[in-house]
């Protein structure tokens, strides 16, 4: 940290601790002389130019009135730093009060609703957007998770079995790509392509509180741009999710909500479940590269976690019919 910061008019380094947040970056709250800031040290697979891309859309909306933390730069311009051990941003260390107050995860109705009216006011923000973003939701990205069984079966079926859980994993991939497989022309039935800037990761855990307002919208590390469709539908998961099941009546106020302030939107019944049904799909593939690079308990419960809210949209499809029918 004291090599990182010697790049930065920051002050000078005194004490940090990590925090023990985030699944593939590493996370850290550090001291200088000047006060405390936020660190993040990227995983690998992100490069140094998309990092520069993100923080260059963050400090165009940062001058906006959203409540989000642009990265500091540094004393050449840049807006991080590469070292030895990997490539390092800093920024505001934002204080407020998360989402949810303690581990009964109770959710509040007020944060609730201005979580989703942040989210409308971030997709209406119109921005420059840099030259290759990727798109979150195309056919391409169907297509991409398509090959991602068959990769997957024939490295995984390579591997030494003895331990048991690569059985397990070859078990869910089967699953899910026949799923997958069977509702591709459904799929279909969603509007691709689109230009509006998406969070991508956009949970009740990015999110920080002042009086119940949004103080900080965190980590745009996934944004791309797409359908915003896809965003308040898999954002919305995270603010409704009864661990096993949805609260489908707490989903239609946070798409209420949203829609106060951004109305332009294609959603009715049918297609908040395909929504819903495709961003799960996409996030158990999260999980699934994760368990293949790193096989701990917490990555196969994120993916049982998930698994289970795939199943339970699928067997509760009528219910959202009776909640959206209005949609």
């Amino acid at each position: 940290m004291n090599e990182l910061f010697k790049h930065y008019n920051l002050g000078t380094y005194l004490r940090h601790k990590e925090i023990d947040e985030g699944v593939e970056n590493s996370n850290f709250k550090v001291r200088t002389t000047k006060g405390w800031y936020f660190v993040k040290k990227y995983a690998s697979k992100f490069k140094p130019g998309y990092i520069r891309r993100v923080n260059q859309v963050l400090v165009e909306i940062g001058r906006s009135d959203l409540p989000v933390a642009p990265p500091f730069f540094t004393k050449d311009g840049d807006s991080l730093v590469v070292l030895d051990d990997g490539v390092y941003c800093v920024y505001p260390f934002i204080e407020g009060e998360p989402y949810f107050l303690d581990e009964t995860f109770t959710h509040d109705p007020v944060k609730h609703l201005n979580a989703a009216k942040v989210l409308a006011k971030l997709h209406k923000k119109v921005v420059s957007l840099p030259p290759r973003m990727r798109n979150r939701f195309s056919f391409d990205k169907v297509k991409e998770i398509k090959s991602l069984w068959g990769k997957f079966l024939v490295e995984i079926e390579k591997k030494d079995m003895r331990y048991g859980w690569e059985n397990k994993l070859v078990d869910l991939i089967y699953y899910i790509r026949d799923l997958f497989l069977g509702m591709e022309q459904e799929f279909k039935k969603l509007k691709g392509g689109g230009g509006s800037l998406l969070h991508g990761d956009y949970h009740a855990f990015q999110l920080k509180f002042t009086n119940k307002e949004v103080a900080a919208v965190l980590d745009f590390d996934l944004m791309e741009f797409g359908p915003v469709e896809y965003d308040v539908t898999s954002s919305s998961m995270s603010f409704v999710r009864d661990y096993w099941s949805y609260d489908l009546k707490r989903m239609k106020e946070f798409i209420d909500a949203y829609m106060e302030v951004n109305g332009e939107l294609d959603l009715d019944a049918e297609k908040i479940i395909l929504w819903l049904m495709f961003a799960t799909i996409d996030t158990i593939c999260f999980y699934v590269r994760l368990i293949y690079e790193k096989n701990t308990e917490k990555n196969w419960e994120m993916l049982y976690y998930h698994m289970n809210g795939l199943k339970w949209i699928m067997e509760h499809q009528a219910e959202f019919y009776d909640v959206f029918q209005k949609h």
